[in-house]
C-alpha cells in the first residue's frame, strides 16, 4: 500500500480555520509548497459553473469570478468525481486552459471536493512546466482534498447554526452582528480589487412600530429587492 506523507502545518491551518474564507485561504497558501506547484486555489460548485474562492501564486481570475465547466478538466472532475490531471495546457483547445497557458501555466491537476454524496467544489494545482505531475502528485491532492472537503463540510454546519443567530426573527434581516461581518467581508472583497462597495444608511423613525405591523413580511419585500450579493441590516 502506498504511504503519502503530508505537512501537519497543512493540517493544522485547515484544522484551526472556523470561517470558509479562512479555510479556503489556508488551503491556496499551503498547497503550492505542499506539492511543489507555481499556483494553487479552490473553487465552490454552482449551478452554472465553478466560483474562484481562493488563490495564491499570482492572480488570474477574480475572487467570486464563475467558470464555465464545458470541457474543461474541472467540468470533468466535478462530473465524474475523481481527481485528473493535464499534462499540458497548450495543447487543450479548451479557451480557459488556453487563456492559462498564455499566463505560463502548463501543467494542472485537480480533484474534487467530496464529502458524502455532494460535491462542494475543487481544488487545483498548476505548474509552469508541462507533465510535472505523477500518479503520487495527483493521490496527494486527492487526500488533502476529501480532508478539505470533511472540514468544508463541518464550516458549513456551523455557519448555519451561526447564521441562525444573526437574522433578525421578526423581518428576517440581519442583525447588527450579522451586519459587522458582511460588512468586514465586502471590506476584504474591496481591498483585493474583485468588489466595488457602497453603503446606504437609512434612518427609519418609529421603526419597531413597522416591525410589529409588517414583520416577516416587510422584511421579504425588502430582501426581494436586493442584487446577489447585496445584504440589508
Amino acid at each position: 500500500m502506498e504511504t503519502v506523507e503530508l505537512p501537519t502545518g497543512l493540517f493544522d491551518a485547515v484544522s484551526a480555520a472556523t470561517t470558509e474564507r479562512a479555510l479556503v485561504q489556508a488551503v491556496a497558501d499551503w498547497l503550492p509548497q505542499t506539492l511543489g506547484t507555481t499556483r494553487a486555489g479552490l473553487t465552490r460548485a454552482q449551478p452554472d459553473g465553478l466560483r474562484v474562492v481562493s488563490f495564491s501564486g499570482g492572480r488570474l481570475f477574480r475572487n467570486g469570478l464563475t467558470l464555465p465547466l464545458d470541457a474543461s478538466v474541472s467540468g470533468q472532475v466535478l462530473r465524474d468525481r475523481r481527481a485528473m490531471a493535464l499534462a499540458d495546457m497548450a495543447q487543450s483547445d479548451n479557451p480557459i486552459h488556453a487563456q492559462l497557458a498564455e499566463k505560463g501555466f502548463r501543467s494542472l491537476m485537480v480533484a474534487p471536493l467530496i464529502t458524502g454524496d455532494r460535491c462542494l467544489g475543487t481544488v487545483h494545482a498548476m505548474h509552469a512546466e508541462p507533465d510535472v505531475f505523477d500518479d503520487s502528485a495527483l493521490t496527494r491532492l486527492a487526500m488533502i482534498a476529501l480532508f478539505v472537503a470533511a472540514r468544508l463540510d463541518a464550516v458549513e454546519q456551523g455557519d448555519e447554526v451561526r447564521r441562525l443567530n444573526m437574522i433578525d426573527p421578526q423581518t428576517g434581516a440581519l442583525n447588527r452582528r450579522a451586519f459587522m461581518e458582511a460588512g468586514a467581508d465586502a471590506h476584504w472583497l474591496f481591498q483585493d480589487g474583485d468588489l466595488a462597495l457602497s453603503l446606504i444608511v437609512f434612518n427609519v423613525d418609529h421603526f419597531k412600530e413597522i416591525n410589529d405591523t409588517y414583520g416577516h413580511t416587510g422584511g421579504d419585500a425588502l430582501r426581494a429587492g436586493l442584487r446577489r450579493g447585496d445584504s440589508i441590516a
